[in-house]
C-alpha cells in the first residue's frame, strides 16, 4: 500500500515518483515493482 509522501524510485530508468494519494497496489515502471527510496524509509521510522 502506498502513502501519501513516500517516494518511489525505478532502478532501471531512474524514475522517480510522490505519491500524493493513498493507494493499494503496486507501482510498476519499465516493466518492473518501483522501489521505496530510502529518503521516505527514513522518514517513516520517525
Amino acid at each position: 500500500m502506498t502513502e501519501v509522501g513516500q517516494v518511489y524510485l525505478c532502478q532501471v530508468c531512474g524514475n522517480l515518483v510522490k505519491v500524493i494519494k493513498n493507494g493499494a497496489g503496486t507501482l510498476v515502471c519499465c516493466g518492473e515493482n518501483m522501489q521505496l527510496s530510502e529518503d521516505s524509509r527514513k522518514n517513516s521510522e520517525k
